[in-house]
């Protein structure tokens, strides 16, 4: 307890006073400041604020900076500052997020959606993903606080629908019809996810489709006055993303890496922020609204500091204040002398000791946990301070800040949700029953990694496809009496002990009829597995359209009762390989914990938790390891659900797609349709990736329910567009150059997804998946030429919607690295896989 406190609680009982923090204390510097009591949001007795009051005067815009977003006790102060001005009326908070996404969210919102989905979709995660944002999340809402975005950048989920939005707005008049609304969706695309302008677009064909799109606007705001404001809000938007786009594709700000980034680089950036504010304080004039984002951006002006790139910096809050009237703005910067710090997706790293005599020196030696200091001081007008990414900068930082908020240290923010215990007590027990599904069960089928070279007393050989004489890597194969089995490596070889009594080898494989052999007495096996056939069987039709198109609307209109709402963790069990064509580069076997919030409705992200992880083989010293597929993390297996995450499956996009119904098979009892499908135009709204220039595939459906219980998908590599940006980034040297160096002849991605149900009748839910990159390129950073087959495949078992144990939505990359985790041969000598376990095909 602190002197100041304990002389405080002894008046107390002599005389009644209000709050200790409304007389300011003086230090010896002599240097003014005001104790603060608490950081916790959720302390609501604010009469340690109470100075704040006059402090901030008349303000309408209040910022809240913070040095790094990488301090997560920042976020809980700066929240409970939040609650504290929205008694003292402040209705709107405002972040340093997309423009467009937060007003998106906001319309959302006041249509009765979740917040916290809302602001999962516009909001940056370094926020929205951190334990110590949720308490924030609680103040937004109906009836609570607003939210707005001022960033030009795009920053969430529904920047990816911005287009989209805006051509729905305007509607389908003949003069819309004119504006090329696929070439603005392919830029926008760009800028949203690379922070660049696509090389291969010219800037004054986009400059001309946002000419024309914002004539229509104009045209609507003119002819209904109900529709004035929507149309007003679109005419910024597209004015903010013209400049952007005309400085990305200027300057390239977006490719600079660390090294070559300057200050005066955000300049375009933070003018475009400052306006969006503005515009917006214009469409509210009677609105008083919050700021949160980062400290340089809130600065105001910077001239006065002995440093020539910040000198040549302007930021927004400095813009914003010389726009409006006098003390109508404040901006407030934070303070540390200690801690730690570093986003919830980065590694963290040690505060900086501060400089001696500097400004934080002064404060942690004035005593309390947290003050607060008013900037316009004399003894500040010539001071050093490191308020800005924690590097000293001498000057007169009077003119920087209005207050500065600091704490004694600092923390890193955490991710939400809480972990998932691994249970290393027995193994998992899990087989398919008769009906194929995933069951529990006492029978123990001994899974292990397929061995390689021949061995006495051993049966070897090798799965290959009967069409093409191929190798099927990934295969199940096993023995039936002796529920001994393994998977093949990547060339579809197995290993198994030679059986001493008759047994029959059972082989199983992803798009390939089931295999069934008598074990010989010689000591190698080749088995060929038939590929499944498609060809329309004979089916009576009765009253049901056999029209793809039309059955695949049905397939949207089922998703909801045919695949699982619910919350589910699952035991995920990975294998990855990769070779050159002539030899293997690293083959890896890994376990992990999974979780998917409220299954398909897509609420929250899938997310997984590494467990266990065992080499067979690592790739080569000196090699990138981060250069192939899936041996550098087990973060894949997040994104291998395609029913779950792919625009195929969803309403919005029904049309993108040509479909045509090219057979009817059965298996297992039940009739599938089989649908071949392509996307129109290659975006990522209709492929859910980039750089694509073709995505086509097959659907097969449960006639019954209209499920799809198999997909198979492939993803074709624009080339021309991935060595435009090659050549053009390469060239520049630097950062930019480090990760763009290939020259691609060939780049596909294939996937086989297939879903089960655990019971029947019941939700189906994700069994396995498997995909396969096969890419071609030249490295001209070495000259080396490169032909890569990488495949991954994950088996999920063990699912279970009851007693759900959360896992954090984004764990951080570190924790998901495959290098270097610990080999726990106990683990892997008694660990259980599904007998099924199955790999891609080709």
């Amino acid at each position: 307890m602190t002197s100041t406190r304990l002389f405080l609680i002894l008046a107390l009982l002599i005389i009644r006073i209000v709050s200790y923090a409304q007389a300011p204390a003086i230090a010896s510097s002599p240097l003014i400041y005001h104790p603060v009591r608490s950081i916790s949001p959720a302390d609501t007795n604010f009469r340690d604020l109470a100075f704040l009051k006059k402090e901030i005067g008349d303000a309408r815009v209040v910022f809240l900076g913070e040095p790094t977003h990488g301090e997560g006790n920042v976020f809980e102060a700066k929240t409970r500052l939040v609650r504290y001005l929205q008694q003292q009326g402040f209705g709107t908070i405002a972040f340093e997020s997309g423009f467009y996404e937060v007003a998106r969210a906001q319309q959302a919102i006041e249509a009765g959606q979740d917040p916290a989905a809302c602001l999962s979709k516009s909001v940056f995660p370094i926020w929205t993903q951190s334990r110590e944002f949720q308490s924030l999340i609680s103040l937004v809402g109906t009836s609570r606080l607003k939210i707005a975005g001022f960033d030009p950048q795009l920053s969430g989920e529904y920047g990816e629908e911005l287009v989209e939005d805006l051509q729905a707005f305007l509607g389908s008049s003949k003069q819309v019809q004119d504006v090329p609304f696929d070439y603005l969706e392919e830029v926008v695309a760009s800028m949203g996810h690379f922070y660049t302008f696509p090389p291969t677009h010219q800037y004054a064909l986009f400059n001309m489709a946002i000419g024309k799109v914002s004539k229509q606007v104009r045209q609507v705001a003119a002819a209904d006055p109900r529709r004035r404001a929507r149309a007003e809000f679109w005419l910024q938007t597209l004015t903010s993303l013209n400049a952007l786009a005309r400085d990305y594709a200027q300057n390239d700000t977006g490719a600079k890496g660390p090294q070559e980034f300057k200050a005066q680089d955000s300049n375009l950036r933070d003018r475009l922020m400052a306006d969006n504010l503005l515009w917006y304080l214009r469409q509210h004039p009677t609105e008083k609204v919050i700021c949160w984002g980062a400290a340089p951006h809130f600065a105001g002006r910077l001239t006065s500091l002995q440093n020539p790139e910040l000198q040549a910096f302007r930021p927004m809050g400095g813009l914003v204040k010389a726009s409006l009237p006098m003390g109508q703005v404040y901006l407030l910067g934070t303070a540390t002398a200690g801690g730690k710090y570093g986003n919830v997706h980065r590694p963290h790293q040690e505060v900086p000791v501060p400089a001696p005599g500097g400004l934080e020196a002064q404060l942690a030696a004035l005593g309390p946990e947290y003050l607060f200091v008013p900037m316009r001081q004399p003894t500040l007008e010539s001071t050093t301070a490191s308020l800005f990414e924690y590097q000293p900068v001498a000057g007169n930082w009077t003119q920087v800040f209005d207050g500065l908020l600091f704490l004694r240290t600092v923390r890193p923010p955490v991710l939400v949700g809480q972990p998932l215990p691994l249970t290393r007590g027995d193994s998992v027990r899990f087989t398919k029953t008769g009906r194929g599904t995933l069951a529990m069960d006492a029978r123990r089928v001994r899974m292990r990694a397929a061995g390689t070279g021949l061995a006495g007393g051993r049966l070897c050989g090798v799965v290959l496809d009967q069409k093409t004489q191929t190798a099927v890597p990934f295969a199940s194969v096993y023995l039936k009496q002796q529920e001994i089995g393994l998977i093949t490596n990547i060339k579809g070889e197995f290993e198994l002990p030679q059986p001493t009594t008759p047994d029959s080898l059972v082989v199983t494989s992803l798009g390939f009829g089931r295999q069934a052999v008598a074990v010989p007495a010689q000591p190698y096996l080749t088995v060929l597995l038939p590929p499944y056939t498609y060809s329309l069987a004979e089916v009576t039709i009765k009253g049901e359209s056999m029209d793809a198109r039309t059955i695949m609307a049905r397939v949207l209109q089922r998703l909801p009762q045919n695949y699982t709402q619910q919350d589910y963790n699952a035991n995920v069990y990975a294998r990855a390989s990769s070779t050159n064509f002539d030899s293997l580069l690293y083959d890896v076997d890994y376990f992990s914990s999974f979780y998917d919030p409220q299954g398909y409705r897509s609420v929250g992200e899938a997310t997984s938790r590494l467990e266990e992880v065992k080499w067979n083989k690592e790739p080569g010293k000196g090699n990138v390891w981060t250069e192939y597929h899936f041996a550098h993390s087990g973060y894949f297996t997040n994104f291998h659900d395609l029913v779950d995450k792919n625009p195929l499956f969803q309403a919005r996009t029904l049309k993108s797609y040509t479909y045509s119904l090219s057979g009817v098979i059965q298996e297992q009892g039940r009739d599938l349709l089989v649908i071949d499908f392509a996307a129109r135009k290659n975006s990522y709204r209709t492929t859910g990736d980039y750089f694509d220039q073709g995505y086509s595939g097959k659907l097969y459906v449960n006639r019954a329910d209209y499920a799809v219980t198999r997909c198979e998908v492939e993803w074709q590599r624009d080339t021309v567009l991935l060595n435009s940006l090659t050549h053009k980034y390469y060239a520049q040297g630097g950062s930019a150059a480090q990760r763009w160096h290939h020259v691609h002849q060939d780049y596909r991605i294939r996937q086989t997804v297939t879903y089960q149900q655990l019971n029947p009748g019941g939700p189906y839910f994700l069994d396995h998946s498997a995909q396969t990159w096969i890419e071609k390129h030249t490295d001209l950073a070495t000259g080396r030429r490169m032909e890569k087959l990488s495949v991954l495949s994950l088996q999920f078992a063990n699912i279970r919607t009851s007693d759900v144990v959360p896992l954090a939505p984004q764990p951080s990359l570190a924790s998901m690295l495959l290098k270097g985790r610990p080999f726990n041969e106990a683990f892997w000598r008694t660990h259980l896989r599904p007998d099924s376990l199955r790999g891609q095909t080709k």
